[in-house]
Parts: C-alpha cells; structure tokens; sequence
C-alpha cells in the first residue's frame, strides 16, 4: 500500500487532487454495504473469507485486513490474509438544531450563492455557510470545515488521526428546520505492523477521515485557499441520513471512510517487500516436447494392444479332460 490516493497506477497525486479521488474510492463499492460482522478483531484474524472490509455489531466501527499477493499473481486472484488490520470509527457526534437561516453575505468563489445556517443545541451555537448547489429539501450535505487540507488540518483536528466531520440534514417542505451533526471520526494505526512499508501515515489517514465530504475544490483565491469541501446525497441514497439517530450519521461517516481506504488498499500499485511469499502452487508445464509426450501415449496404448492379442490367443484352446463329462458327451455325439 502506497502513501497516496491515485489516479491510476504509477500516477502519483498531489495533495490537492488526491481529495477528490478519496471520495470517489469511497463511492467505488456502488450501492452495497458488504462488511463482514465482528464483535472483537480476534475475530478478524480467524475469519477464513475475506469481505471487502468488516462491521463491528452494534457500534460505529469498521476494519480492513491486509492482504499480500505473489509477484506473479498478477491478478491478484490468490490473497494470503494477513493479521494486520486497520479501522476507523466515529466517537459520540453532536447535535444542533436550527435557530434561522438566510443568504450568505458573501457568495462562495468556487460554489456561488450560499445560505448562512445558525444551529445551537443549547449550550453551543454554530455557524455553517452551505453552497446553493449543495443543498435541497430532504437532503444531507457533509461537510469539512478546515481552512487548510485535511493532511493539515489543525482547527478541525479531534486527537491523533481524527478530524472533526460536519453533516446538514436538510429540512423537508413541511417541516423546514434542519439539523448539524459535529462527529469525531479516526483512523486507527495498523495493528501488528513488522516493518516500517506496514505503516499508513497521518496525512493518508487524515484525507481517509474526511473522504465523504471532499471533492478537490478550494474557495477564496489562489494566495489564500480555503478547503471547506461539501458532498451533497439527495433523498433514498445510500449516505442520506433522514430518520437516522445522531450514532448511526457518525457511522456513515466512518464507513465511507473506511470504503474509502479499502479501494486504495486493494487497487493502488503494489509495492514488493522481502519476505514470506504467498504460494500459488504448482502446475506442469511442457515446452516443445510434444513429440515425446506422443511417442509416449504410443507405447502405452501399444503395450495394452499387446497384452489384449497376448490374453486372447491364450484364452483361445480349451483343455478337456479325459473320462470327463465333456468327452463322454463330445464321444456319444458321434455315435447319434
């Protein structure tokens, strides 16, 4: 696994294009949710298949296992399932409700016209711009709010590999007040990792926490670029968060990011490390030697005729005892 999100193999990004290119690794698994169910990462590393990543029941937490392939297996069609395993999870999220909403002052450089939400949830008030384009009724817009890139954010950092991740619910006709979610999601550290090429650093964990709001585009000027990125999911698509207690938003968010990591995991270029290679068998392979695989087969099938012609002269005279019943009868035969 290499250190960034890519286009496609030996295509390296920089740290701008890479956001874009997380999200859309995040949206790669269409519209299946295909996690295998774990209650502790024991489990993981007993487990025999191997989903595309795994669900701890009943919590907000997701694992990826990695996998090792031999050089030759070019198609990696045969994994060998390591115990290594990486995870993201969403802690407690917060929870606003709407006060007011009204035009932006300021329009967006890169979005155009916004709207300005006030939320509070009592103790907190927050404050959040959304683009026109990136809202609508009985829709959920995610959000990250850093200034800089997530690889270094610091205002929206929540601890060691976590980012702060904001989601809009977007009210309905009848209804039109709207709700912002504040949820903690991180990126854990690589268990039992044998060598420094096992390690994911910060900055890719950093860009995997926020991959379900960004899309590579900055706001302001180009001395001064603001990286607030917003991903807009309409009503009935998968990371549509309506009816949803304020857990399972904090658990689209981790899922998406771990989806996110698990398609660059599997389809980045590999990198070759010395060590156990995973076998792939063996098989027989006959380079130009047909003739003698056909004089073979000739001699085979040649002895068997032999051995058929050999049996059957033998098996051709009968031997008939004198005194017997056979002769007495082959005897009288004649006399009639």
């Amino acid at each position: 696994m290499t250190d960034y999100y890519f286009r496609k193999p030996g295509d390296p990004l920089d740290l701008q294009d890479s956001q874009g290119i997380a999200h859309s690794f995040g949206e790669s698994y269409l519209n299946s949710k295909n996690c295998g169910r774990y209650n502790h990462s024991a489990e993981i590393d007993d487990a025999a298949y191997d989903p595309p990543y795994f669900c701890r029941a009943g919590q907000p937490e997701f694992a990826y296992r990695f996998k090792e392939y031999n050089r030759n297996d070019t198609e990696r069609m045969y994994p060998s399932l390591t115990n290594r395993i990486i995870t993201t999870s969403s802690g407690p999220c917060f929870k606003y409700e709407e006060v007011i909403s009204q035009p932006a002052e300021h329009d967006l450089s890169a979005y155009g016209t916004a709207t300005l939400y006030i939320f509070s949830n009592g103790s907190h008030t927050e404050n959040i711009t959304i683009p026109l384009s990136h809202q609508g009724w009985a829709a959920t817009t995610y959000v990250y709010r850093g200034h800089e890139l997530p690889q270094r954010a610091t205002g929206q950092s929540c601890g060691n590999r976590c980012l702060w991740i904001w989601a809009i619910r977007l009210g309905v006709q009848d209804k039109p007040k709207s709700t912002l979610f504040q949820c903690p999601i991180t990126v854990g550290n690589v268990t039992n990792t044998a060598l420094e090429a096992h390690k994911v650093p910060d900055a890719v964990a950093l860009v995997t926490a926020a991959s379900i709001a960004l899309n590579g585009r900055w706001s302001g000027n180009i001395k001064d670029k603001h990286w607030t990125q917003y991903q807009f999911y309409p009503w009935t698509t998968l990371w549509e968060t309506h009816g949803q207690p304020d857990k399972q938003v904090g658990a689209n968010m981790a899922e998406f990011a771990l989806r996110s990591f698990a398609a660059m995991a599997d389809h980045n270029p590999r990198i070759e490390i010395e060590g156990r290679v995973p076998h792939l068998g063996s098989r027989l392979n006959v380079y130009n030697n047909w003739l003698y695989v056909a004089v073979l087969l000739a001699c085979i099938v040649g002895a068997h005729f032999l051995l058929s012609v050999g049996t059957a002269w033998t098996a051709r005279s009968v031997v008939v005892v004198k005194d017997s019943h056979v002769a007495i009868a082959r005897w009288l035969e004649g006399s009639g």
